[in-house]
């Protein structure tokens, strides 16, 4: 079987240092054609010779719960992940846990739904909204009209909702068309549609952009090329320049939603540029979001203890692309409060580091709250470190 090689390695022992160069670069000007490789084949991990896990962090830098050394067991994983890679090799599109951990980063996603809800007041009257607007009873302007008047008083996360859906309907067609989307419309006409409104302040100086350039953060890898470029950036402004990152974002056509290699090499390129991140700007947690066509996934990633950066699914949702997409988009926002509530009162509000030792970024029963509003059983650490030793 054919393979593409990647190298990733490692030569410091310090739990805070880059794993190695980002072996990632999704750039669409290469052609492997001209190595005789077909675009197809698996890419696999295996240059990981030097590569140093370093030691097993010191009993006042571990994580416990509930009794279990959470430390201990992450890292028996990452040693068996390393011996995996130097005898088979690691493949992207089924050993994506494997792979992250070489960067000491642990991957959680949640099962259960989490407890905050959008007003039901105000969802009733935006259905009602909706509904008159599909049958054509309202203009779009009537519309716009009327979720202003529904955005006085409510809550930060609620207006930011609300704004998105008037930028929905401001936008998208009526009904939903056959032709493909292309990366550059589908971010910039339907993605930033919503996610603008809900990551972007100006009046906080927080803006989400589209940047497509290299990003401070990944200076200290070698690596060249779309390897230091995330598709998305939210970045602070700082005075007249572009300040520290607080996300990364990374994103998918529809028709590459399948790409099983093309959607786990994105899921890794976001957890490593919020794991550069919070290392370069001494934060304590970055949020990261992968899009796949019309679907959105969200992620927060932080340095939990020494050698053990924890990154959480916080939710996913699919974005409208027509009016008539609006109604089944309108079950999610309770979701999107979610990610909201997240990223303003995770990213932003609690961030500013911390002790002297910098090994503990958050208190772990914080962390532990968190895991439980956004449906992270915690047992499912232990269950999923057992289920690879």
């Amino acid at each position: 079987m054919l393979k593409r090689q990647y190298q990733y390695r490692e030569t410091s022992t310090s739990p805070r240092q880059p794993a190695g160069n980002l072996p990632f670069d999704n750039s669409h000007e290469s052609d492997d054609s001209d190595t005789g490789i077909e675009s197809n084949c698996p890419a696999i991990i295996n240059d990981v010779m030097e590569l140093q896990l370093g030691p097993l962090p010191r009993k006042e830098s571990r994580w416990l719960v509930n009794d279990m050394d959470v430390s201990e067991k992450w890292h028996l994983f990452k040693e068996e992940s390393l011996k995996l890679a130097k005898r088979e090799g690691l493949f992207v599109e089924s050993h994506t846990q494997q792979i992250l951990s070489l960067s000491h980063i642990l991957l959680l996603k949640s099962k259960q739904h989490c407890p905050t809800e959008f007003d039901g007041e105000t969802l009733v009257k935006l259905v009602w909204i909706v509904k008159r607007l599909q049958r054509k009873e309202i203009t779009r302007d009537d519309a716009v009209s009327e979720l202003q008047i529904l955005a006085v008083g409510r809550s930060y996360g609620e207006r930011a909702i609300l704004k998105a859906i008037r930028n929905i309907i401001e936008s998208v067609p009526r009904v939903t068309l056959k032709s493909p989307v292309g990366e550059v419309e589908l971010c910039t006409s339907y993605i930033d549609t919503i996610l603008c409104p809900i990551f972007s302040d100006p009046y906080s100086g927080v803006l989400l952009r589209w940047s497509n350039k290299q990003v401070e953060e990944s200076k200290a890898r070698k690596y060249a090329g779309r390897a230091k470029q995330p598709d998305a950036i939210i970045n602070e402004i700082n005075q007249l320049s572009w300040g520290p990152s607080k996300g990364h974002g990374e994103a998918k056509v529809q028709e590459e939603e399948n790409n099983l290699y093309l959607l786990c090499t994105d899921l890794i390129r976001v957890a490593v540029f919020n794991k550069d991140a919070v290392d370069f700007y001494n934060m304590n947690c970055m949020l990261g979001f992968q899009v796949g066509g019309q679907h959105i996934t969200f992620y927060l990633t932080t340095l939990l203890c020494d050698a053990l950066y924890v990154m959480v699914e916080v939710g996913h949702i699919d974005v409208p692309i027509s009016l008539e997409q609006v109604p089944a988009f309108l079950t999610s926002l309770d979701t999107l409060l979610i990610i909201s509530d997240a990223f303003w009162l995770i990213v932003l509000c609690l961030l500013k580091r911390k002790n002297q030792a910098g090994a503990v970024l958050l208190q772990h029963q914080a962390l532990e709250k968190w895991f439980q509003r956004v449906g992270i059983d915690i047992d499912l650490v232990n269950y999923g470190f057992n289920y690879y030793l």
